[in-house]
């Protein structure tokens, strides 16, 4: 992780929901991250202690299809550039 670092987490394009996380560096390097285990856009993300990312709820549906959302929550260990499930919220939200 590089200081003042963006996450780009998630995403939809047509008709993908999309799982892909991105690192954008203060170079505006764009950085591959390790994948989510749930492809969902509109995801409410916060940085956790400077290494962690928390990726909490969020949409996974398509385009054209009713909005579906998710309890699911994700973090992503920076350092490790690896994704670890915890346990869900009491209500799916976006």
């Amino acid at each position: 992780m590089q200081a003042g670092a963006i996450y780009v987490i998630g995403g939809l394009q047509a008709d993908k929901v999309s799982n892909r996380a991105y690192e954008l560096t203060e170079s505006l390097v764009l950085r591959p991250m390790s994948s989510m285990s749930n492809a969902r856009y509109s995801v409410p993300i916060c940085m956790l202690k400077d290494n962690f990312v928390v990726a909490a709820g969020g949409v996974v549906s398509a385009m054209g299809q009713a909005k579906k959302f998710t309890n699911a929550c994700e973090v992503l260990d920076v350092a490790k550039n690896q994704w670890f499930t915890v346990a869900g919220m009491d209500k799916p939200r976006a």
